[in-house]
């Protein structure tokens, strides 16, 4: 089973880990597989218990796509807050897609531990998964800075009329699976399908 285990530290903080087990080419027993293990603020990960891939899929049907290192501060527990220059009325589990390019901004990769170095660096796929539980409106700079624990953006980066955060708990990893992204809040399917994209004469072609 492909699962994510709790287990309470000394230091009230939720230390947790990230297994996947798939069968062995060659001798076909079960290989197995572990992330790294990780601690976060009790507050931002998930429920106690177990938790299989397929559960999660089956839970969040959407994704959204954040560029690294933000994917991997997020569902890591380092951030809580998205942030975005439009609003969602969208609620409950969403999946973490880490898109294809990366934030080049030495500001965004000053905030990466070294523990989650290599958990940065994975693109072009689904890291992770989120409960999305608010959007905020920063209607100033002042508003933006005084949130900056949460979403860790420089405020120097606010943009006028308005950007939005983004509010998620119960943070959890997943084991990578690639998968192509897409703008906004994209559905997510188990298998992936090919899109449809337009050919010089016009004609729908898959790719």
């Amino acid at each position: 089973m492909n699962a994510a285990t709790l287990t309470r530290s000394a230091s009230e903080s939720l230390t947790w880990a990230v297994s996947l087990t798939l069968p062995a080419a060659s001798s076909g027993k079960p290989k197995f597989y572990r992330a790294a293990r990780l601690a976060c603020p009790a507050e931002n990960a998930p429920r106690m218990g177990y938790f299989s891939f397929e559960e999660v899929m089956g839970q969040a049907s959407f994704a959204l796509s954040i560029k690294q290192p933000w994917a991997a501060l997020l569902v890591h527990g380092y951030k809580s807050v998205e942030v975005r220059r439009w609003p969602t009325d969208r609620r409950g589990r969403i999946l973490i897609h880490a898109a294809r390019q990366s934030d080049p901004r030495p500001e965004a990769w000053s905030h990466v531990p070294d523990n989650l170095n290599r958990a940065a660096r994975l693109v072009g796929g689904i890291i992770g998964a989120a409960e999305l539980i608010d959007c905020l409106a920063y209607e100033s700079q002042q508003a933006f800075a005084d949130d900056t624990d949460r979403h860790l953006n420089d405020p120097r980066w606010f943009v006028n009329p308005a950007l939005y955060g983004f509010v998620f708990s119960n943070m959890m990893p997943l084991p990578f699976r690639a998968y192509r992204g897409s703008v906004r809040f994209f559905r997510v399917y188990r298998k992936q399908t090919p899109r449809p994209r337009k050919s010089e004469k016009g004609q729908k072609e898959l790719y």
